[in-house]
């Protein structure tokens, strides 16, 4: 037995003392970690030679700063996760001291220190004009200019759907042609390692004052004695309508008349309404104006004359209508067109009384509102009779016309032999309306078959 331990003692003394582990230290990327939020974090990992089992907490040793997550996982690699300290710059140093862990026979050896360069502080910024974060100017340029405390940052007057300017020094400055409207501008300060800070400014440009437009389009007619009502209405995008200051006096009269007046009424800062009086005589004219500077904005800028002047016609005579004369003409079709013209223009289709027929669907004006085209449906055969038009010109001139009228005969075929005499100004072949050479209006489609005028039953 003796012998047996001296030969183990000779064994283990030739085999001599157990290898120490090496262990090293290495990062996730490379270079100046900048910032604090989880896409610059860096992972710091520990890999031994040998597989350990009690690389623990606090094993992982960390100087200069900053935040270092849980360790993580087996073997011969672990992880840990570290934040760098936010508006700082530094330098940290991570270690793993002699016999942190071992592997059952032997520890490790100290590991080699990782050292990582750290700059989350951003430059200093101060923007001094505009001094506060939303203002309001009536002219441009608009100076933008401030101070950063790191001389080696950049400055950016970004602004959306344009190109930065782009500026350099402690102190800097310039000037921004800008348009009229709201603009949304970001002042950003970046150091070379891509820390940035952002100052927004808000600037509203309004260097036009509010828009006057005529709310009543002319010419505008009325009746002697009848007073013509015109509404003015105002505007302004940017600041806004603040005061409307429209008086008579800033209203001019051009006309042949004597004793015209004009009165101003309304309030707000949307409109106002012109009542012209005094008017007379078949055919005189008014022309209304508006001098400039009758309103301001919210900063003061003062509106323009609204674009042109509004016409005021006295109208004192009634509307009459081109006559019509009896038609011979005849139709199987299931519907025909009239068409009415007046000696003036209508505020609204006339209204008809028909026999035998309805009117279909609208009217349609022409000509300035003086021609009228009614499409007519036949109620059975038989005569189409008009017995009443009723219609009021843009003065409000009535027209009252009682005439019965023959327009149309309504058949299931129609076949007229012989010899057929056209009215004047009808041809061979027409169809629709024709216009005599009295003024009457002719309605039908007719066609000129071996002799005889014959309505066509594919026509509409």
């Amino acid at each position: 037995m003796v012998a047996l331990l001296f030969r183990l003692c000779l064994a283990a003394l030739a085999m001599g003392p157990a290898l120490a582990l090496d262990v090293v230290l290495s990062r996730s990327g490379s270079g100046v970690v900048i910032g604090t939020t989880p896409a610059t974090q860096v992972t710091i990992t520990i890999t031994f030679s040998a597989a350990v089992a009690d690389f623990l907490e606090g094993d992982l040793g960390v100087a200069g700063g900053g935040a270092l997550g849980s360790i993580s996982g087996t073997g011969t690699t672990y992880t840990a996760i570290w934040t760098p300290p936010a508006s700082a710059t530094g330098q940290v140093v991570f270690t793993v001291d002699a016999a942190a862990a071992s592997d059952g026979v032997a520890g490790n050896n100290a590991a080699t220190p990782l050292t990582i360069d750290f700059d989350t502080l951003a430059p200093g910024l101060v923007v001094t004009a505009p001094a506060v974060a939303s203002i309001t100017v009536g002219s441009v340029p608009v100076t933008v200019e401030g101070t950063i405390d790191d001389a080696a940052a950049i400055v950016e007057i970004r602004e959306e759907d344009a190109d930065p300017v782009t500026l350099s020094g402690l102190s800097w400055q310039t000037n921004l042609s800008l348009t009229d409207g709201v603009h949304a501008l970001s002042i950003v300060a970046t150091d070379p390692n891509g820390n940035a800070t952002t100052v927004p400014r808000s600037v509203t440009v309004d260097t036009v004052g509010p828009t006057v437009t005529w709310g009543t389009a002319g010419p505008l007619h009325v009746r002697s004695g009848v007073n013509a009502e015109i509404l003015v209405n105002y505007a302004d995008a940017t600041t806004g309508v603040s005061n409307i200051s429209l008086d008579y006096p800033d209203v001019t009269l051009t006309t042949s008349l004597v004793g015209v007046l004009v009165a101003v009424d309304g309030s707000g800062t949307a409109s106002r309404t012109l009542t012209v009086s005094g008017l007379s005589g078949d055919g005189t004219t008014v022309e209304v104006g508006i001098a400039a500077q009758t309103a301001i904005d919210g900063i003061n800028n003062l509106a323009t004359a609204p674009v042109g002047t509004v016409t005021i016609i006295v109208d004192d005579t009634d509307p009459t209508m081109t006559p019509l004369v009896a038609s011979t003409a005849t139709t199987s079709a299931a519907t025909f067109p009239l068409v009415l013209a007046f000696s003036e223009a209508l505020a609204q289709a006339p209204t008809l009384t028909l026999q035998n027929a309805s009117v279909v669907g609208s009217a349609v004006a022409s000509v300035g509102s003086t021609v009228w085209t009614f499409t007519l449906d036949p109620l059975a055969t038989g005569a189409v009779r008009l017995s009443r038009v009723q219609a009021t010109d843009l003065a409000g001139n009535p027209l009252d016309l009682t005439d019965t009228v023959l327009l149309m005969t309504v058949v299931d075929a129609v076949v007229v032999g012989g010899t057929v005499t056209l009215p004047p100004g009808l041809t061979p072949g027409g169809r629709g309306c024709g216009v005599g050479a009295a003024g009457g209006l002719l309605i039908g489609a007719l066609l000129v078959v071996a002799g005889a005028w014959r309505r066509r039953r594919s026509d509409p």
